[in-house]
């Protein structure tokens, strides 16, 4: 991938390398590596980076290294891409596959593509499924991280909400674990936005739709068992973690929607960003995968639906970028 800007007047008697980082918005990190492969070019000849450069010159940048992607994706498993580009893809990455891969030989969605390297802009636990977002070079990772994203879960939890909220209660890492969390005052702050889409009351569910301000991890998992909403078929932070055991009417129903889902149910369902590139604003969404659509089609069998809200209002919340895990 190449990217090009006309040095201006401004920048009379400015190094290449200037222009490069304050004008073309080039990392210090790619800027020392494109030192190696001479990745810098003004007037279509390759120049040191303290060059000095003139008004109407073009400077040139080639930042795409042996071992990254060029060109279309590659789909060897045909999973969900929802848009492609030179500079990134955005995927449907299922449940059961890590963002990164755990172990030597161990899959994961950086590398179930391509063995060329994927940049991966954000993460979701491994049974946690939905979009990600995959960067083709170090350039768009870096401007993605600088890019605010606005990221919207579906979440099943046990219990009828009544109405919209916040949760704003710092998350840390639970003593004696390196993958469990909790709230604790001293932890890192951490707020939740969500909206009621629908309840079933004889069912004791509601499917809620979240956007975080922060991208802490296990967020959404936390705060719904922080309110009394712990995440259907949530095996660390759910409804027999939260609540004492006991032959009661909650405990049978909430028993019941477990045992239909061998994860949480948690999708994330829409990526709302700037392409950092191009300026197109993207609006993706990827549906929900067969064994959550089973679990509502199983909850409109049971009970009848009452519809409450949608996710136009998480929509107007601002957020800032790297805000999202």
């Amino acid at each position: 991938m190449y990217l090009s800007f006309r040095v201006q007047a401004e920048d009379k008697g400015r190094t290449a390398e200037w222009v490069m980082r304050h004008r073309m918005d080039i990392s210090s990190s790619l800027s020392r590596q494109m030192k190696r492969y001479r990745g810098l070019s003004v007037n279509g000849h390759f120049v040191l980076h303290m060059t000095p450069v003139e008004p109407g010159d073009l400077i040139e940048v080639s930042f795409v290294k042996e071992d990254e992607l060029t060109g279309p994706l590659p789909n060897p498993l045909g999973l969900p891409v929802v848009y492609d580009d030179d500079w990134l893809s955005v995927v449907g990455k299922p449940p059961g596959l890590p963002s990164h891969p755990r172990f030597p030989g161990d899959p994961g969605l950086s590398t179930v593509f391509t063995d060329k390297t994927l940049h991966l802009i954000n993460r979701l636990d491994m049974d946690t499924s939905g979009l990600v977002i995959l960067g083709k070079n170090a350039h768009i990772h870096h401007l993605m991280a600088r890019t605010p994203i606005r990221k919207i879960y579906l979440a099943l939890v046990h219990g009828i909400v009544e109405n919209a909220g916040q949760i704003s209660a710092p998350i840390a890492r639970k003593e004696g674990s390196i993958i469990e969390r909790k709230i604790d005052p001293s932890g890192q702050e951490a707020v939740s936005h969500y909206e009621v889409l629908a309840t079933w009351p004889r069912a004791h569910a509601s499917l809620l739709a979240f956007l975080l301000e922060t991208g802490r991890t296990h967020q959404i998992r936390v705060h719904a068992q922080y309110i009394g909403h712990p995440l259907v078929g949530d095996t660390l932070y759910g409804w027999e973690e939260t609540f004492p055991p006991g032959p009661t009417q909650e405990n049978f129903r909430a028993l019941a929607l477990n045992r239909l889902l061998k994860r949480q149910f948690l999708h994330a369902q829409r990526l709302c960003f700037k392409h950092p590139v191009s300026g197109e604003d993207l609006d993706l969404s990827l549906a929900l995968p067969e064994d959550l659509s089973r679990v509502l089609r199983y909850l409109n069998q049971v009970d009848s639906v009452h519809q409450e809200g949608t996710v136009r209002p998480l929509l107007e919340i601002p957020v800032a970028a790297r805000n999202i895990q």
